[in-house]
């Protein structure tokens, strides 16, 4: 009896893992940009994304490294308060569209996260944790993460200090893209030791 009701429990958590991945809606674009899309064509697009919005379409800045970087506003000002501020890095492979990084401030934090669950779902993982700044202070980060076939979101309140927040967009290519460069960086510093 014990091995039914054990049997059970892992079935029951199985189908919850489950049906919580199958619940949140895989996107296959950013910003209306579908993956894959060429960088100059990308430019195009959020030049009159920027037009539209009221912004200067001098705005975007190209780093010729396969990153473009432009500010703008995110939201809905139907579901959450009026647009909020935030800056984009939008990433290419062999010139196509791989991920993208929305940078803001934490205080707009629960903002974003309501968009980000309006349009993704419910997320695949959620954890608070806590961070300390260079002082010591204390603060509670929150990190929501989706997880697909092909795309993987982010989510953190606190990224690299207690003054920005980001959200990554991308497709597990980007990632599996950084992680051969991190280690190849690594094994050259290793060389020059």
């Amino acid at each position: 009896m014990p091995a039914v009701k054990c049997f059970l429990l892992l079935l029951v958590l199985l189908l919850s893992t489950m049906a919580s991945a199958a619940e949140w809606k895989e996107p296959d674009n950013f910003r209306g940009i579908k993956w894959s899309t060429s960088q100059e064509e990308t430019i195009t697009i959020v030049k009159r994304q920027l037009k539209d919005n009221g912004n200067e379409t001098s705005n975007i800045n190209d780093f010729g490294n396969g990153t473009l970087y432009f500010e703008d506003t995110f939201g809905n000002p139907e579901k959450t308060r009026d647009y909020i501020p935030v800056s984009f890095s939008i990433y290419f492979l062999e010139n196509r569209l791989v991920a993208a990084q929305i940078g803001f401030k934490p205080e707009d934090f629960n903002s974003i996260e309501v968009i980000f669950l309006n349009r993704y779902g419910r997320s695949t993982g959620a954890k608070n944790y806590e961070v300390r700044n260079a002082m010591g202070a204390r603060f509670m980060n929150r990190q929501l993460d989706w997880v697909g076939k092909k795309i993987r979101i982010q989510l953190l309140k606190y990224s690299s200090s207690i003054t920005s927040g980001v959200g990554f967009v991308g497709q597990q290519v980007w990632l599996d893209h950084r992680d051969r460069e991190s280690r190849k960086a690594v094994q050259d510093a290793s060389k020059g030791l």
